[in-house]
């Protein structure tokens, strides 16, 4: 967040309160939801397993995927994917 301060030349702390209150989220939160729909689509449009998904959605492994996923969507990126059929 720091850089992304910089570029705007507003402190942490200013870029951290504008961005929420032009976005509706906060700076983490909004990362997390695109890194989610990366791997909705990624879901989707490709038969990669999950463990290949993760990392091109931006998580760190397959486990960080899946509970982030579940935490956010109430079901596990396996059962969104069934559901998808």
């Amino acid at each position: 967040m720091t850089d992304l301060a910089e570029v705007a030349c507003l402190s942490p702390y200013h870029f951290s309160r504008f961005f929420k209150q032009a976005v509706g989220l906060g700076l983490q939160r909004y990362v997390m939801q695109r890194r989610i729909d990366r791997a909705k689509i990624l879901m989707q449009q490709t038969n990669q397993p999950l463990a290949m998904i993760a990392p091109e959605a931006g998580f760190s492994d397959q486990s960080h995927l899946t509970s982030i996923f579940r935490r956010e969507t109430r079901i596990t990126p396996g059962r969104y994917r069934t559901e998808l059929a």
